[in-house]
Formats: structure tokens, sequence, C-alpha cells
């Protein structure tokens, strides 16, 4: 078996001159966290209730989770495992109180959110 040397992951204009890296070498891919991030972000996205739960945070700028469920007309444990996903994204805020957990928009994911999917839209348009 022959010894490939590793190399380490480094910016394109770092690769240029890394001695084990030449012309033909591929460009470098966009950072395994940031791509992690994003998926996650899309998927929470992709989901017509959860897009419906963000549809109702953003009418009443915060809402707690007994709203939610009272007024999608849902299981609780549903609005709760949707939220969590919402959670995970970042897409949301929580605040609690006493025993009820409150929810708000995270306006600058969703802003990003927004910049990740314009350039992959027209993608595929194209």
């Amino acid at each position: 078996m022959q010894n490939k040397e590793f190399t380490p992951y480094l910016p394109c204009k770092e690769k240029r001159n890394h001695p084990t890296m030449n012309k033909h070498s591929h460009p470098a891919l966009p950072e395994k966290e940031k791509l992690r991030e994003t998926l996650v972000l899309m998927r929470a996205l992709a989901h017509p209730l959860r897009l419906s739960i963000l549809r109702l945070i953003d009418n009443h700028k915060e809402v707690s989770v007994g709203d939610i469920y009272k007024t999608l007309k849902i299981e609780q444990a549903l609005a709760s495992q949707q939220l969590r996903i919402l959670r995970q994204a970042q897409l949301v805020h929580t605040r609690r109180e006493q025993k009820f957990v409150y929810y708000s928009i995270n306006y600058l994911k969703i802003e990003a959110a927004s910049l990740v999917s314009k350039p992959l839209a027209q993608m595929i348009n194209a």
C-alpha cells in the first residue's frame, strides 16, 4: 500500500503556495460545519407545519407552546417536536417565564436562510 501524505484544508490562496498542492488540485470545499449548519437550516424550513409555526410567531411577535398547538389545532407533542427542530436550526429564540416557554423569531437567521436560498434557486432555475 502506498503511503499518501495528508493535505490540510487551506483557503484557496494559501493552497497555491502549499508544497503538496498544484494548479491541478481540486478547489477548496466549503467548511464542513458551515455545510452542516446550512443543511439543518434548510431542513427546518422545508416543512409546511414549521412554516405555519413561524408565520404564527411572526404575526404575534412572541407565542407560547400552548398558543401554538391550540391555534394550529395540533397535538402538544407535535408542536414541541417541530419547535425543537426550529430551535436546533436557531430560527427561534426562547424565553422562559415560570413553567411557560415563549418563542420569538430569530430574524437574523431567517435573513441568512434567504441569502443561502437565492443562489440555490438560481442554480436550479438555470
